[in-house]
């Protein structure tokens, strides 16, 4: 179903389609500037997006505005953090080929960056409609090639840890 607010249109699907077409489905329906996909189980400090938009308008070359994350569990006790720190001057690198390499390189560090702020028009144009396995990384390296990602530390991205009963083959075949 379609709820529209003032400021926001949600919608739901009639059945869990997994995140990947959900994905899709939704870029199809964005007609803005900036683009944030979060889980439904998973939240954002505050100001996260007004900090991470005015990060992205402040910087031009910049395609992706993210943040440190957290992992919670279903209670929302912390079990870990991860600042993400030791990603924070490649990403802004000038060299394009510097910032793809990372993004392969140590993807299981980093992934969560998926989470942040991108200009519209880069996810449109990297995005991948085929769900395959590792369509993230691909998804991520295609963007650092067209622009820096840069961290904003006034904010946090918080990540659900669910109990899932479905396998990782499960979940991609969904």
């Amino acid at each position: 179903y379609l709820i529209f607010n003032k400021e926001f249109n949600f919608l739901q699907q009639e059945n869990n389609i997994g995140s990947i077409r959900n994905f899709s489905f939704l870029l199809n329906k964005v007609e803005t500037t900036y683009t944030l996909h979060i889980g439904a189980h998973d939240f954002i400090s505050e100001n996260y997006i007004l900090n991470l938009k005015k990060a992205l308008e402040e910087n031009s070359s910049a395609v992706l505005a993210y943040t440190s994350f957290g992992s919670v569990d279903d209670n929302g006790n912390i079990l870990n953090e991860q600042s993400l720190e030791e990603f924070k001057d490649i990403f802004l690198s000038n060299n394009p080929v510097d910032r793809v390499i990372v993004t392969i390189e140590k993807y299981k560090q980093y992934i969560f960056v998926i989470f942040g702020l991108f200009r519209t028009e880069i996810f449109k144009k990297n995005w991948q409609t085929k769900p395959v396995a590792g369509i993230d990384c691909l998804f991520l390296s295609l963007c650092a090639n067209d622009g820096t990602f840069i961290k904003i530390d006034s904010e946090k991205f918080f990540r659900r840890v669910l109990n899932r009963k479905e396998g990782a083959t499960a979940y991609m075949k969904r």
